[in-house]
Protein backbone atom coordinates (compact mmCIF):
# COMPACT_ATOMS: atom_id res chain seq x y z
CA UNK A 1 0.00 0.00 0.00
CA UNK A 2 1.52 3.42 -0.74
CA UNK A 3 0.24 6.35 0.73
CA UNK A 4 -0.36 9.25 -2.19
CA UNK A 5 0.82 12.00 0.10
CA UNK A 6 4.11 10.90 1.45
CA UNK A 7 5.35 7.92 -1.18
CA UNK A 8 5.72 6.06 1.78
CA UNK A 9 4.99 1.69 1.57
CA UNK A 10 3.00 0.34 4.12
CA UNK A 11 3.65 -3.37 5.38
CA UNK A 12 0.24 -4.82 6.81
CA UNK A 13 0.96 -7.16 9.58
CA UNK A 14 -1.99 -10.03 11.59
CA UNK A 15 -0.29 -11.26 14.55
CA UNK A 16 -2.75 -14.30 15.88
CA UNK A 17 -2.26 -16.35 19.50
CA UNK A 18 -4.28 -18.61 20.77
CA UNK A 19 -4.35 -19.90 24.35
CA UNK A 20 -6.72 -22.59 25.34
CA UNK A 21 -10.10 -21.26 24.47
CA UNK A 22 -8.77 -17.91 24.10
CA UNK A 23 -7.65 -16.40 20.73
CA UNK A 24 -5.66 -12.92 20.68
CA UNK A 25 -5.50 -11.35 17.32
CA UNK A 26 -3.44 -7.99 16.60
CA UNK A 27 -3.11 -6.06 13.04
CA UNK A 28 -1.06 -2.80 12.45
CA UNK A 29 0.24 -0.81 9.58
CA UNK A 30 4.11 -0.54 9.33
CA UNK A 31 5.54 2.12 7.35
CA UNK A 32 8.19 1.06 5.18
CA UNK A 33 10.90 3.86 4.55
CA UNK A 34 13.06 4.57 1.37
CA UNK A 35 16.82 5.25 2.87
CA UNK A 36 19.52 6.48 0.68
CA UNK A 37 22.88 7.32 2.17
CA UNK A 38 25.94 8.79 0.43
CA UNK A 39 29.10 6.51 -0.51
CA UNK A 40 31.38 9.29 -0.37
CA UNK A 41 31.04 12.57 0.87
CA UNK A 42 33.97 15.53 -0.30
CA UNK A 43 33.75 18.77 1.68
CA UNK A 44 36.06 21.81 -0.10
CA UNK A 45 36.05 20.12 -2.86
CA UNK A 46 33.22 21.66 -5.24
CA UNK A 47 31.13 23.66 -2.59
CA UNK A 48 27.59 22.78 -2.63
CA UNK A 49 28.02 19.53 -3.54
CA UNK A 50 28.75 16.38 -1.56
CA UNK A 51 30.40 19.02 1.23
CA UNK A 52 27.99 16.92 3.84
CA UNK A 53 26.62 13.46 5.05
CA UNK A 54 23.31 13.87 3.96
CA UNK A 55 20.83 11.17 4.18
CA UNK A 56 18.11 10.95 2.22
CA UNK A 57 14.13 9.45 3.81
CA UNK A 58 11.95 8.95 1.11
CA UNK A 59 13.73 11.36 -1.27
CA UNK A 60 14.38 14.48 1.20
CA UNK A 61 17.11 15.23 3.63
CA UNK A 62 16.48 13.43 6.80
CA UNK A 63 16.48 16.65 8.69
CA UNK A 64 12.94 17.88 7.16
CA UNK A 65 12.01 13.58 6.93
CA UNK A 66 9.71 14.10 10.29
CA UNK A 67 11.83 11.36 12.09
CA UNK A 68 13.63 11.57 15.13
CA UNK A 69 17.83 9.97 14.26
CA UNK A 70 20.66 9.04 16.17
CA UNK A 71 23.50 9.14 14.04
CA UNK A 72 26.89 7.02 15.36
CA UNK A 73 29.97 6.93 13.01
CA UNK A 74 32.97 4.96 13.38
CA UNK A 75 36.57 4.76 12.06
CA UNK A 76 37.57 1.44 10.31
CA UNK A 77 38.90 0.47 14.05
CA UNK A 78 35.44 0.94 15.44
CA UNK A 79 36.64 3.80 17.33
CA UNK A 80 33.91 6.61 17.60
CA UNK A 81 34.25 9.64 15.73
CA UNK A 82 31.27 11.44 15.60
CA UNK A 83 28.23 10.93 17.17
CA UNK A 84 24.70 13.07 17.26
CA UNK A 85 21.04 12.31 18.27
CA UNK A 86 18.62 14.51 15.89
CA UNK A 87 20.91 14.26 12.91
CA UNK A 88 20.23 17.41 10.53
CA UNK A 89 22.66 16.39 7.81
CA UNK A 90 25.70 18.56 9.27
CA UNK A 91 28.55 16.41 9.49
CA UNK A 92 31.52 17.08 6.77
CA UNK A 93 33.77 14.46 8.17
CA UNK A 94 35.84 17.82 9.28
CA UNK A 95 39.63 16.96 10.40
CA UNK A 96 39.76 13.30 8.47
CA UNK A 97 41.82 12.53 6.07
CA UNK A 98 40.42 10.12 3.02
CA UNK A 99 38.97 7.70 5.54
CA UNK A 100 36.71 4.41 5.59
CA UNK A 101 33.89 4.71 7.91
CA UNK A 102 31.22 2.33 9.25
CA UNK A 103 27.89 4.36 10.46
CA UNK A 104 24.53 3.07 12.34
CA UNK A 105 21.92 5.06 11.94
CA UNK A 106 18.31 4.46 13.93
CA UNK A 107 15.47 5.66 12.81
CA UNK A 108 13.50 6.42 16.47
CA UNK A 109 9.62 7.03 15.52
CA UNK A 110 7.76 9.58 13.38
CA UNK A 111 7.68 12.58 15.36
Amino acid sequence: MVSENEKISHYSVRIVGRKEFCVYEKKDVIPIYSIKVPNVITPNQSPGKNDTFKILLNDQPISIGGVKTSLVIFNRWGEKIFAKDNYKDNWSGESLALAFIIMRLRLIRKI
